[in-house]
């Protein structure tokens, strides 16, 4: 079968399909989608284990159950990045191929949505936003650490209840959020500021490692839940910070979340295509592309 493969390159492939271990699926893939994960893989951000097909999130029709598998044979289902110690395209191969095996509690309900079934996977990415939301309050002041399209989609919701901030190291990345009017500012002014509530929205590690010292003595650090577990946050030893891991929602906590984002700035962000082999161009210049199988 092909897929698209990352092995210090990118490169579409011919390999042979997966098998499939007690408790997972293997599934007919019908969408596809590259995310932050796949980028941060291939930027030297995480680490590659071995050969790994990349596509994180993406919904599957299920052809076959492993032994003790939750799933049910014909069944269609939404695949979530992360369930347990696995994390999809990174611990194990992601979904951009004909095929996928998946563990079975990485499985999530997809009921299709009139407006625009093709983003499920976007859908199924940001269906954390929910929770994040739960954690803020009217007069919080909220940080969101590294400038992407995970920011935007978090800004645009958190800053309907509280005074957000999206702060990073990269001038041309904080422009293009303020111009989506989000409040932003560079690492070095926010530098002496103190916050109830931050979320990671990068994984450099130089965001990871200082997030606890913006947080004040009783602040709450949300690790959006696509975080792999390999990722540690120590507190001050005098702090009473709450460090929170993300929880997926479903498919409708998804779309609402995503519908904060302006259609002109969600084609600025994100990209369908039908070819696989066109997969690997776009991924150059779109943080999100989506594959949508025939």
């Amino acid at each position: 079968m092909r897929a698209i493969v990352f092995d210090g390159d990118l490169t579409l492939s011919s390999i042979p399909p997966p098998p499939i271990p007690e408790g997972w699926v293997l599934g007919k893939v019908q969408t596809a989608m590259i995310s932050s994960i796949d980028r941060a893989l291939i930027n030297g951000l995480l680490p590659l284990l071995e050969r790994r097909v990349i596509g994180t999130f993406g919904v599957i029709r299920v052809i076959e159950e492993g032994v003790n598998s939750s799933a049910h044979s014909g069944e269609v289902y939404g695949v979530k990045a992360k369930c347990g110690n696995q994390l999809i395209g990174l611990t194990t191969d992601g979904l951009m191929a004909e095929y996928a095996t998946i563990p079975s509690e990485c499985l999530t309900e997809v009921k299709d949505l009139e407006e625009n079934p093709i983003f499920n996977p976007l859908y199924i990415e940001f269906s954390f936003i929910k929770d994040l939301m739960k954690y803020t309050e009217p007069d919080f002041k909220c940080l969101i650490l590294g400038c992407s399209f995970t920011s935007l989609i978090m800004a645009l919701n958190l800053m309907k209840i509280s005074d957000v901030t999206v702060a990073c190291k990269d001038g041309e990345l904080t422009r293009k959020l303020s111009d989506a009017g989000v409040h932003t500012s560079t690492i070095r002014k926010v530098k002496h500021n103190y916050y109830d509530l931050i979320a990671l929205a990068d994984y450099n590690p130089f965001y990871i490692i200082n997030s606890v010292s913006y947080l004040n003595h009783h602040g709450i650090l949300y690790i959006p839940p696509h975080f792999p577990s390999i990722i540690h946050v120590i507190p001050l030893s005098t702090s009473k910070v709450k460090i929170v891991r993300g929880k997926y929602g479903n498919l409708r906590d998804g779309y609402k979340s995503v519908k904060k984002v302006p259609r002109k700035e969600l084609d600025n962000y994100v990209t369908v295509t039908q070819n696989i082999e066109e997969v690997i161009p776009l991924f150059k210049y779109y943080p999100r592309v989506i594959l949508l199988k025939a």
